[in-house]
C-alpha cells in the first residue's frame, strides 16, 4: 500500500498528499500506538522533548497547543498525527523495507532496537512485550488494538517507583514523577468508587460481552478498548427523576414488576446536583466482563436477561470517563443491588463520576 508522507512545518508536523511516495503503515488507527509510545517513550525527560530526533507528543510530554500542559488535557489528534510523522520520518526507507515485508524483521528498525533493549538505550527496554507485539501488528497493516490498549496502560512506567497506598482518588501504584519514559505527575496512590446515589426504577441502557483478563485488583485489560465519548445508553423514562433516591431493584428485581435488571443505578455530576452522563460502567469476574453507559440524566442498567451469573465475592467494578477512572476498592461489598438505602442510595455515598 503506498502512502504519501509530507511535513508541514508550522506549529507541528502533520501527514499530507506531497513530496515523494514509499510505502508506509497506514494512519487508520495509528492513535492505538500513538498512545502506546506516548505513554512508555514520551515522558519529558526522554522523547517527549524537541531535542530528540524521534520527538513524540502526548498528555505526559511534549504539547502542540500552547493551552495544554503535561498532565492535563488528553491527547489531540494533531498530536498524534505528529506521532505518525514523527514515526515515519525516523528511518523511511527502513521502515519501507520492513512494511513491504509484512513486518518481518522488525528490529531492523532502531526504534524497535532501542525499544527492545538491544541497542544502547539510556531508556532501557521501554517497549516490553506488549509494546513490541503492537508495533509490529501496525507494521504488518494488522493493528492489535486490543493489545496497544493493554500497553499503554501502564501500572508502574518504566523508570517510576511504585508509591505508597496513598489517599481518596489517586492511582494505586501512585509513585512520584520523573522516569524515563512514564508520567512525570506521579502523586500519591489509592482510588475509591466515590459512593453515590444509585436509584431510581429505570436506567441507561448497557450490553453484556465476553472479554479476556484475569480478576486482578489493577489488571491493566479490565476494560476491552479505549473509553468511548459517544457511548450509547438506554434512556430512562423522564419521570424516573423523581426515583434516584430509590433502590432501581425495588421495581426492576426479582419481586418487582418492571423489566429485572442486572445491575442499575445511577451517576452524579460531583457538585451540580445532576447525572452524570456518558460515563462507563465496567463489571468483571475472570474472563467475564459486563459493560454498560450512564445515560443523558445518569442512570445505569444492564437487562437480567442473558446476562451471566457471577461471584461477587470476586467482582472488580470501575467506572470511567473523559477524565480518568475510579475503581471500587476491593475490600468493599461488591453487589449487583448497589442502590440500596445502606449503600449508594444513601446521600452520602453517592456514586460521583471520575
Amino acid at each position: 500500500m503506498k502512502r504519501l508522507l509530507g511535513l508541514a512545518v508550522v506549529v507541528a508536523c502533520s501527514v499530507t498528499n506531497r513530496d515523494r511516495a514509499f510505502d508506509a503503515p497506514p494512519p487508520d488507527d495509528f492513535r492505538y500506538v500513538s498512545d502506546m509510545l506516548a505513554k512508555r517513550c514520551g515522558s519529558l525527560d526522554c522523547h517527549g522533548q524537541d531535542t530528540r530526533s524521534l520527538r513524540l507528543r502526548g498528555k505526559f510530554g511534549l504539547r502542540l497547543d500552547r493551552n495544554h500542559v503535561p498532565g492535563f488535557n488528553k491527547d489531540t489528534q494533531l498530536e498524534v498525527d505528529a506521532n505518525y510523522a514523527a514515526v515515519l520520518t525516523l528511518e523511511p526507507e527502513i521502515l519501507a523495507s520492513v512494511h513491504r515485508e509484512g513486518g518481518n524483521d522488525a528490529d531492523r528498525l532502531t526504534l524497535v532496537r532501542k525499544g527492545l533493549g538491544a541497542e544502547n538505550h539510556v531508556g532501557g527496554a521501554a517497549l516490553g512485550d506488549l509494546g513490541q507485539a503492537c508495533l509490529e501488528s501496525w507494521l504488518r497493516d494488522e493493528i492489535d488494538k486490543k493489545t496497544c490498549v493493554r500497553a499503554a496502560a501502564l501500572e508502574k512506567p518504566p523508570g517510576f517507583d511504585v508509591g505508597g497506598s496513598g489517599g481518596t482518588g489517586g492511582h494505586p501504584t501512585g509513585g512520584t514523577g520523573g522516569g524515563s519514559g512514564g508520567a512525570p505527575s506521579g502523586g500519591t496512590g489509592g482510588t475509591t468508587s466515590g459512593g453515590g446515589t444509585s436509584g431510581g426504577t429505570g436506567g441507561g441502557g448497557g450490553v453484556t460481552s465476553g472479554g479476556s483478563g484475569g480478576g486482578c485488583g489493577l489488571c491493566i485489560d479490565f476494560w476491552t478498548d479505549y473509553y468511548d465519548p459517544k457511548c450509547k445508553a438506554t434512556a430512562a423514562p423522564s419521570d424516573h427523576l423523581a426515583y434516584v433516591n430509590t433502590d432501581c431493584h425495588s421495581c426492576h428485581g426479582p419481586s418487582g414488576t418492571a423489566t429485572q435488571f442486572f445491575i442499575a443505578g445511577m451517576l452524579w455530576d460531583f457538585g451540580a446536583q445532576k447525572g452524570a452522563p456518558k460515563i462507563e460502567v465496567g463489571v468483571r469476574e475472570g474472563s467475564t466482563f459486563v459493560y454498560t453507559c450512564s445515560d443523558a440524566a445518569g442512570f445505569f442498567s444492564v437487562p437480567a436477561a442473558g446476562a451471566p451469573k457471577l461471584d461477587w465475592t470476586k467482582v472488580e467494578t470501575r467506572l470511567r470517563g473523559e477524565y480518568g477512572e475510579k475503581i471500587m476498592p476491593p475490600e468493599k461489598e461488591h453487589k449487583p443491588t448497589c442502590s440500596e438505602a445502606k449503600c449508594h442510595s444513601d446521600v452520602e455515598h453517592q456514586l460521583w463520576a471520575p
